[in-house]
C-alpha cells in the first residue's frame, strides 16, 4: 500500500512540475465549488480576487450540474463535507467535459488519495485551505484535466 501512495505522490509531482498555462484558454478561469465550509468559501473568494478569476458556489448537487452547462467552467472543486451525491461519479463527468476535479477534505486518507487520482482528480487539499494552495491546485487541476482530454481525443 505504501509503494502505491509513493507512485502515485510521485506521479502527481512530475504532472505538477510541467503545469503552466493552458493552452488554448485566454478568457479568466471559471470555478465552481461545492462547499459549505465558511472558511473555504474565503479562500475561494481571495483567490479569483487575486487571479481575476469567475466563480459560482453551488448549493446543491443540481445547482453544480446546471452551472456546468451554463458556463465554461475550468475547475470544480468538490468540499467532501458538502456530502451531496457521489463526488466520483461528479468527477468523471467532469474529467470527460475537460473540468478539473480537486477534492478537498478535512482529514484524507491514502485510500482517498489514490482514489481520487484514480478517478482523473487533480489530488486532494486538506482542510483548512489557504488562497494560495487553491490557485496551484486550481492551475493543477486545469492543466491535468486538458492533457486528459487532449490524450483521449483520436
Amino acid at each position: 500500500m505504501r509503494a502505491a501512495v509513493l507512485g502515485a505522490i510521485r506521479k502527481t509531482l512530475r504532472r505538477f512540475r510541467k503545469c503552466g498555462a493552458v493552452p488554448g484558454r485566454d478568457v479568466a478561469p471559471w470555478i465552481v465549488a461545492l462547499t459549505h465550509s465558511p472558511h473555504t468559501k474565503l479562500a475561494l473568494r481571495v483567490s479569483v480576487f487575486r487571479e481575476e478569476w469567475h466563480y459560482n458556489i453551488a448549493t446543491s448537487l443540481e445547482d453544480a450540474l446546471r452551472l456546468l452547462d451554463r458556463n465554461p467552467v475550468d475547475a470544480l472543486l468538490y468540499d467532501l463535507d458538502f456530502g451531496e451525491g457521489d463526488w466520483r461519479a461528479l468527477c468523471r463527468l467532469a474529467i470527460q467535459r475537460g473540468i478539473g476535479f480537486q477534492l478537498i477534505a478535512t482529514a484524507p486518507d491514502d485510500d482517498l488519495f489514490l482514489d481520487i487520482l484514480a478517478a482523473g482528480g487533480a489530488g486532494v487539499l486538506f482542510k483548512p485551505v489557504t488562497p494560495d494552495q487553491l490557485i496551484s491546485s486550481i492551475a493543477f487541476a486545469r492543466t491535468l484535466a486538458e492533457a486528459t482530454l487532449t490524450h483521449a481525443a483520436p
